[in-house]
């Protein structure tokens, strides 16, 4: 029977195969054995020795223009000379312990070491060190590499660099229940071309091995036993994307224009701090969203002031010179947090949710989020985004909290700099009052999910929804211009941020209505641009004008299929 998992994809590629679970080594297991043996101190010498001739063959199997990533497998190599690290390993065992209890204290110094870091990518360094200690241990046990077939997707919990180099040229997909895009092992992945899918929960629990699979590292889905149709649209789809990505890939980090020159600006829609990386290597050109509520998430209390200014200062200094645009906290009865008591709301679309929090239940909350924001001001461009604002009190009053955060920074002399202000254009009110929120903010960015949702009175997590819930709807549409009319002229910078940014009928007619920015998941950020670049200015305002008259989303998008056609463009897969 079909299943479909979610995961992360890590890139962006199409895969189908037979499923192979690989059983790995672990570290704990390893050393469990290695204390049932007599290992000499000889024998530990000869087992660093494989291991460092080992670590050298895997660095000259990278593919040639590949080099670069051997950064991460040479700090292994470091490691086998470093006295805080061998040393300590040599002393123990000079003291009387067993050779593998010695490896295993001196790794968790060193794992304990680095989880202390602020650096998100020196934490990241803890899993080398696993790896490093798992492969001594296997050559200190005379254990053999685990080998697949060729062509096999492989599931495992999590996989070591070491592992995805030494695979690389047999397998065809990835899929692993932990791990993160920062992950060494996603970035040797997404190097080396692997269609991979990472935080894939339930992935160990579901299969089984040998089951055939479609690995879509493009949305991050994953599907057991696709139908014997799914399969075959996905071979076709998989045909197209490959004949088309390449060329895309090549222009990633290019900017953006259309045929006739007018520069469009694509930019990163980040849910997590991890998909930094993944933005700056897709080409964004600076973040239009950046949600927060992952910082509150998965724990008791709430991220301190120096926890978000170090997420936000990551950001800022790794996609500059672009702007980081940070949505403040975005929560409702819908979105709960455990530790910030809220009363249920029969509607919460419609109840307290967004800014209208801000002035009592979790005013201090925002304000130290806010003062994390203007603290990384100091070190690149960032702007402060209030959600859900649909009156003009709320924008004054949140510069109001933005002057108070100031004011608090310079009592506790700590260095800060002066970010942008901007709002999310989510409701019609929001909309239809553009032309007097451009006189309290530098940016607004449309968020035609909601957007569409209170346009159109549709719960969009709703168990059905209409045929007519589409933000390609002529009142959404008319609606995006009136604000794009609203803004012209003003120096206000808009963006749309909403999935609309990123659906292929939707975006030849937002650049066409005016829209020059749109912010969209990082891995889609070589597509979008790949599509402004497709056609001229002047095409593409007729086209939006005639998306204007229509009278259905369906009409809409019949007219950008046929604009499609018209043009010779074949639809892309995402």
């Amino acid at each position: 029977m079909e299943q479909i998992l979610r995961g992360i994809g890590v890139y962006p590629a199409l895969s189908i195969g037979r499923i192979v679970i690989l059983k790995r080594y672990t570290l704990e297991n390893m050393i469990n054995k290695a204390l049932e043996k007599q290992i000499t101190v000889d024998n530990f010498k000869e087992a660093i020795e494989r291991t460092r001739k080992e670590i050298e063959s895997i660095i000259r199997s990278l593919p040639e223009g590949k080099e670069e990533l051997s950064k991460i497998i040479e700090f292994q190599l470091m490691l086998l000379e470093d006295d805080s690290f061998i040393g300590k390993i040599y002393e123990l065992i000079n003291k009387g312990s067993h050779p593998a209890r010695a490896l295993k204290e001196a790794i968790n110094e060193i794992k304990e070491m680095f989880s202390r870091m602020d650096s998100i990518y020196m934490r990241e360094r803890v899993n080398d060190v696993i790896d490093l200690g798992t492969r001594i241990l296997k050559n200190l046990l005379g254990l053999s590499e685990v080998g697949v077939e060729s062509g096999t997707v492989i599931v495992s919990d999590e996989l070591h660099p070491s592992e995805v180099i030494m695979l690389s040229d047999k397998v065809s997909g990835i899929i692993t229940v932990r791990g993160s895009a920062l992950s060494h092992f996603a970035i040797i992945a997404r190097e080396l071309g692997i269609p991979t899918v990472v935080n894939v929960h339930e992935a160990l629990n579901c299969i089984k091995g040998k089951e055939k699979v479609i690995v879509n590292a493009l949305s991050g889905l994953v599907i057991i036993n696709p139908s014997e149709d799914e399969e075959l649209k996905y071979k076709e789809m998989k045909a197209r994307w490959d004949k088309d990505f390449q060329l895309i890939m090549n222009q990633a980090k290019e900017p953006a224009s259309t045929k006739d020159g007018t520069r469009i600006f694509v930019v990163a829609n980040l849910g997590r701090i991890d998909e930094v990386e993944t933005a700056a290597y897709y080409g964004a050109e600076g973040v239009g969203l950046f949600r927060t509520e992952f910082l509150f998430l998965g724990r008791d209390s709430p991220p301190s002031e120096d926890e978000q200014f170090n997420t936000f200062k990551l950001a800022v200094q790794r996609l500059s010179p672009g702007n980081v645009f940070v949505r403040t906290l975005d929560i409702g009865s819908d979105k709960q947090i455990q530790y910030i008591p809220m009363y249920h709301e029969p509607n919460p679309a419609l109840g307290k949710r967004g800014i209208r929090l801000y002035w009592k239940e979790i005013k201090n909350i925002v304000l130290t989020q806010i003062k994390a924001i203007l603290r990384a001001a100091a070190h690149g461009s960032i702007g402060i985004m209030f959600p859900m604002v649909t009156d003009i009190s709320e924008i004054i009053e949140g510069k109001n909290l933005v002057d108070i955060a100031r004011k608090e920074l310079k009592n506790e002399g700590k260095k800060f700099g002066n970010a942008k202000i901007g709002i999310m254009i989510e409701t019609p009110s929001a909309a239809m009052l553009a032309d007097e929120f451009i006189k309290y903010v530098d940016f607004m960015s449309i968020g035609t999910n909601d957007l569409t949702q209170y346009t159109l009175a549709v719960d969009r997590t709703g168990m059905e929804t209409p045929p007519f819930f589409d933000h390609l709807h002529p009142s959404v549409l008319r609606l995006v211009k009136y604000v794009i009319n609203a803004v012209k002229g003003t120096g206000v910078e808009l963006s749309v941020c909403g999935e609309s940014a990123s659906d292929i009928y939707a975006i030849p007619i937002l650049i066409g209505l005016g829209i020059r920015k749109l912010s969209v998941a990082p891995l889609l950020t070589p597509i979008v641009k790949h599509i402004a670049r497709l056609f001229r200015i002047d095409e593409l305002e007729e086209l939006a004008n005639e998306a204007l008259k229509a009278n259905s989303s369906q009409k809409v998008r019949e007219l950008v299929k046929e604009f499609y056609i018209r043009k010779k463009v074949s639809l892309l897969v995402f």
